[in-house]
């Protein structure tokens, strides 16, 4: 048991290495957690970012018209999260479960696009 716990604290340093000041997390851009959210509770949006078969699609978020931002995340930043597609479709299972979802898309658009436009004014908090 220590032996997977020794793991798993070693992946997790790696993944969210210590921060030494307080500052250190103001330079991240909290907006790419509408990219997060976005792929996590709306599935037509997972479906056209990332296809179940072929290649992702970032373009599709601002397709999408939600607001995100796309200078400040760039694709490749977008692409990277590819390989967590089933991740995102269990999330979104447990949130369709979870929210008792009855009518898509869930949340609406006008809903998404001010949680979208929440996370702009995340910088530094």
């Amino acid at each position: 048991m220590s032996e997977k716990r020794d793991i798993y604290q070693q992946a997790l340093q790696k993944l969210y290495p210590f921060q030494p000041s307080d500052d250190a997390g103001r330079a991240l851009d909290y907006h790419k957690l509408a990219v997060i959210f976005a792929l996590s509770t709306r599935d037509d949006l997972l479906a056209a970012v990332f296809p179940f078969e072929g290649k992702p699609d970032p373009d599709a978020l601002d397709k999408a018209n939600i607001g995100i931002d796309m200078s400040r995340i760039p694709k490749k930043d977008i692409e990277k999260l590819a390989p967590y597609r089933e991740s995102f479709a269990g999330v979104l299972r447990a949130w369709l479960e979870f929210s008792n979802y009855e009518e898509p898309p869930c949340p609406s658009q006008t809903r998404l696009t001010k949680i979208v436009e929440v996370t702009k004014q995340l910088q530094g908090v």
